[in-house]
Order: C-alpha cells, then sequence, then structure tokens
C-alpha cells in the first residue's frame, strides 16, 4: 500500500523522496527542504524515531511531519509526537482517502500543498 500511496503523491508534489532506513532518511533531509515529510514510526536503524522527530523539527520547524503508524491516535507514543510538534497521523495500512483528506488539509491551512519558506 506504501507504494500505491507514493504513486498518489507523485502526481500532487513536484518532489518525492523515499528512504528505507533512518540513516537515508535524515541525509535526503538535511539536502532539501521540504513541506511535508511522512515519518514512518517502524523505519529501520538504530536511532529512535522520537530523536528523528526531534532532529527534524529543531532543523527545520516550518516542516510538516506526518506519522505512519499502525498505533491508534491515543497511543502515549503517537501523543508524545503530536505534543512535539508532528501535524498528525496516518495509520496503517494507509488508505488513499485519509492520504487525501490530509493533502485536502494541507491545502486549506495554507492555501498549497507546499509549504516551504
Amino acid at each position: 500500500m506504501i507504494g500505491k500511496a507514493i504513486h498518489y503523491l507523485r502526481g500532487k508534489q513536484d518532489h518525492i523522496v523515499t528512504s528505507a532506513n533512518v540513516v537515508g532518511a535524515i541525509e535526503e533531509f538535511h539536502k532539501a527542504k521540504f513541506g511535508t515529510v511522512f515519518l514512518d514510526m517502524m523505519l529501520e536503524g538504530q536511532q529512535n524515531w522520537l530523536d528523528v522527530l526531534r532532529g527534524m523539527l529543531k532543523e527545520k520547524p516550518d516542516t510538516r511531519i506526518v506519522l505512519l503508524t499502525a498505533l491508534p491516535e491515543d497511543n502515549p507514543s503517537v501523543v508524545s509526537a503530536i505534543g512535539l510538534g508532528a501535524f498528525g497521523h496516518l495509520k496503517k495500512p494507509i488508505r488513499l482517502e485519509s492520504l487525501g483528506e490530509m493533502l485536502h488539509q494541507f491545502e486549506i491551512e495554507t492555501g498549497s500543498l507546499k509549504r516551504i519558506k
């Protein structure tokens, strides 16, 4: 389902980057400005995803970070992430309808899918 979501996003946004692990994700994040980052809470790597979230928000606080997780929204980890500044979360398996709704929220909030300053 992630593949379908990526295909869907490519039709909506100019620049899509994927990474299979934490190190690659952090490297890509440092290289470019992203309006939105979809951060999988199960991304492979040594670093805790919560530390990755903190680092991303500290470095580029205007970036919308959306968590991808199978956990419910009232899970303490999800609640902590939202409290730190994550924009929201999408429940896995990701439904294209849910992804579309979140992208629509972005457009309403900013007038655009892109929020790069």
